[in-house]
């Protein structure tokens, strides 16, 4: 009888350990990966978004007087150019539309004509001017950087001059509608907060009443009353405009 051999061993078969994965560590807490852009600011370069809801603009410059007081005397001889301040307060209703109104005040010299009423009664005068209204303004490219726009305003203007030295005074006042601001400018949005860029304009109106009070000595004398030979004048502004929340 043949011995029966054992079954040999067979030898495992060596199997391959899975590779190992290195974990990739988390970020600290604060920092953001190198493709991450802020999520509250916007990506450099580009413009802050187009937006509606309330609005400041402030215009300042040089403002030029244009045209006749009334017929026969012109402005330049009541005014010398005038530095302005204007307020331009509402609200976009739409991302091109601003709807609103002006305030505005403005200060220069006496031109000639008052010049010699300020001297008559021993004072040194100064230029004063006065307007409000109402406003549109049409923005062109409301979502870009350079956002350019037009406006058209209508309103009410008070312009004078007065001086006082010891007991002697002077002043005198005009006032009218102004039938048309037309405005334009170009707004630079440095971001959603302020904007500025250039801007000018072109007022029209007319004066229909006229005041004076000298009082020299002691003694004052009065004039109220219609201008009767009214006249256009204008006021030319060229200057810079200051948006908040353009």
């Amino acid at each position: 009888m043949t011995p029966t051999q054992p079954p040999a061993e067979v030898a495992p078969t060596p199997t391959q350990p899975p590779p190992v994965q290195h974990a990739t560590p988390a970020p600290a807490v604060g920092t953001r990966t190198s493709t991450e852009a802020p999520a509250d600011e916007p990506v450099k370069g580009d413009a802050p978004p187009a937006r509606t809801g309330f609005q400041l603009g402030l215009r300042t410059g040089v403002q030029v007087p244009l045209g006749e007081v009334d017929k026969g005397e012109s402005m330049s001889d009541s005014f010398t150019p005038q530095w302005p301040l204007i307020a331009d307060i509402g609200v976009k209703v739409l991302p091109s539309l601003f709807l609103g109104g002006y305030l505005g005040i403005s200060v220069g010299g006496a031109g000639a004509q008052i010049k010699k009423g300020c001297d008559a009664a021993g004072v040194d005068c100064m230029a004063v001017g006065f307007r409000f209204g109402i406003e549109a303004q049409l923005h062109l490219s409301p979502e870009a950087r350079w956002d350019p726009w037009i406006g058209y305003g209508i309103g009410y203007e008070i312009a004078g001059a007065s001086g006082s030295k010891n007991n002697n005074k002077f002043t005198a006042a005009l006032g009218g509608v102004e039938f048309a601001h037309l405005m334009a400018g170009v707004d630079y949005r440095v971001n959603k907060v302020v904007g500025i860029g250039p801007t000018a304009d072109f007022a029209i109106g007319q004066y229909s009443i006229a005041s004076a009070e000298v009082t020299r000595n002691g003694v004052t004398s009065k004039f109220d009353g219609d201008i009767k030979d009214k006249a256009l004048h204008e006021w030319l502004l060229i200057g810079v405009k200051v948006t908040f929340f353009p």
